[in-house]
């Protein structure tokens, strides 16, 4: 079912695991989005912006019939749900989804980029 898509997700503000564990469940509940694959639970220090509790961090492989940029609404309106306000570039949140790999596709737009900027970091601090 549809193309093979890599996210990943980040809490490091109140129940960071249970914000991750929602974001689980509500990926699950949408009709054009099958779960492949959930990594290990890895935790990061916070970059950007000083003085923040680390980040609970974990990787999903999913399968969508959606569109990248449908999808990253969707990945927006559950970041919504968990209380998340944008108010400073790379502060602490309840809950941020990244799409990293969509399929083949690159884009290169202000509010999607694909592969994601950061791929190599991400992937390295999931492996450290």
């Amino acid at each position: 079912m549809g193309v093979p898509v890599w996210l990943s997700l980040g809490s490091n503000m109140g129940d960071r695991r249970g914000y991750l564990l929602f974001a689980l469940q509500r990926l699950t509940e949408h009709p054009a989005i099958e779960l492949r694959a959930v990594s290990s639970l890895y935790v990061t220090e916070p970059w950007g912006v000083r003085g923040q509790e680390d980040y609970f961090n974990i990787a999903v492989a999913i399968n969508t019939t959606l569109s990248p940029h449908e999808l990253l609404a969707y990945t927006q309106s559950i970041e919504n749900a968990s209380g998340r306000q944008r108010t400073t570039r790379w502060g602490a949140r309840q809950l941020d989804i990244d799409i990293i790999l969509f399929g083949e596709q690159q884009i290169d737009e202000e509010r999607l980029q694909i592969p994601h900027p950061r791929f190599k970091i991400i992937c390295i601090a999931a492996l450290v």
